[in-house]
């Protein structure tokens, strides 16, 4: 676990995923704190480590910068939850409760971050469920991000395909 220049805590699963874990406001107690697990998707495999943060601004008055959108010229995108059932299922998923005013695009990855199935949601539809029956059986994500996106987030749920 690290503290960012953004003030936000960052943890990295020691499977060496393509993601870090957020704390988004690691002042707060309990669920307030705001925890997102794969909160942040990496371009590659972190390799179960973390970036190196040095505390350039330590004399200064204000030490976090929470305005940071990129990192390297990456974007950076916050995930949060979207809820599909049933889970682990025979690869048809279906969404939970969710909607957005504005266009999005739907993406499936496998495990290792190759999209395996994409599509576009138009404005006000809600998608109803995604397919992956034909693909094999494992662990996939599903995300979704919104084409109007100033707040650079995305929705995304890890997946089990029997």
């Amino acid at each position: 676990m690290a503290q960012g220049p953004d003030c936000k805590i960052y943890m990295s699963p020691a499977n060496g995923s393509y993601s870090l874990h957020v704390i988004n406001k690691p002042d707060e107690h309990g669920k307030a704190c705001d925890f997102v697990q794969n909160g942040i998707k990496l371009p590659n495999s972190n390799g179960g480590s973390l970036p190196n943060f040095p505390r350039f601004r330590v004399d200064e008055k204000e030490k976090c910068n929470p305005g940071i959108t990129s990192l390297f010229g990456e974007q950076v995108y916050y995930r949060k939850a979207l809820h599909v059932y049933p889970n682990p299922s025979n690869g048809l998923f279906h969404f939970k409760d969710f909607s957005h005013s504005s266009a999005c695009h739907l993406y499936v990855s496998d495990i290792h971050g190759n999209e395996v199935y994409k599509a576009l949601i138009p404005a006000g539809q809600s998608p109803v469920s995604v397919d992956i029956s034909h693909m094999p059986a494992g662990r996939y994500n599903i995300e979704i991000y919104p084409s109007e996106n100033k707040e650079k987030i995305f929705f995304g749920v890890q997946v089990v395909k029997m």
